[in-house]
């Protein structure tokens, strides 16, 4: 099976993922889906803070982030995994994301 098309976010292409998935007799398909907008760095990163600012527990000082061409990288010092996993999730909530690489360390 061969899942295509243009989505504009990365939750929709997972979305075709699992619902490919749920199929009786689909072995395994080819993603051919296109997250169509390029994602910023300025909008992942204000992402992030809004997300550290909504969880009490949590410090975004020290998280960097470079989005090019549908790719972020995280990078930086959190404090626990729970911190870590709030960046990674604002991140994958940005348009256009199809990837997120995680240089996060956990200190």
């Amino acid at each position: 099976m061969t899942l295509g098309g243009t989505v504009e976010w990365n939750y929709q292409k997972d979305a075709a993922h699992k619902a490919a998935g749920q199929i009786k007799g689909v072995l395994g398909f080819t993603d051919e889906i296109v997250v169509r907008s390029a994602p910023s760095t300025a909008d992942v990163s204000q992402r992030i803070l809004a997300a550290f600012k909504r969880s009490s527990d949590a410090d975004a000082g020290i998280v960097r982030v470079v989005a090019k061409s549908g790719t972020v990288t995280l990078s930086g010092k959190v404090h626990g995994g729970h911190e870590r996993a709030i960046a990674q999730r604002a991140a994958w909530g940005a348009p256009g994301v199809y990837r997120v690489e995680d240089n996060i360390v956990v200190v």
